[in-house]
Order: C-alpha cells, then sequence, then structure tokens
C-alpha cells in the first residue's frame, strides 16, 4: 500500500496502470483514509479530510 502511495504521489494519476495501480485521485483517498479510520481517534478532523463515513 506504502508503495502504490508512493508511485502514486510521484506520478500521479495512472489510468492505465502502468506507473501505478491507481488511476485517479478517489482510490488514493481511499488507501489513506481506510487505515486513518482505525487510528485517528477526532471523528471531526477524519470527516473534514476524508468524508462522513468510516470503513
Amino acid at each position: 500500500m506504502v508503495l502504490e502511495l508512493h508511485r502514486y504521489q510521484r506520478n500521479g494519476p495512472d489510468s492505465e496502470g502502468f506507473f501505478s495501480g491507481i488511476p485517479d485521485d478517489r482510490p488514493a483517498a481511499v488507501l489513506v483514509c481506510t487505515p486513518a479510520g482505525r487510528i485517528v481517534s477526532c471523528e471531526d478532523i477524519y470527516k473534514r479530510v476524508c468524508g462522513p463515513s468510516r470503513s
């Protein structure tokens, strides 16, 4: 997961899947927000950054 996010950060969205497996911003946000929801204790901050629902 971390390597995929690094590739996304370095190369940007990759709709063809050549440089990374992240085609646009939404899957990248899910990769960040899913584990963050487990460790962030402040619901207000999580909602502002990741949206209203926790996975």
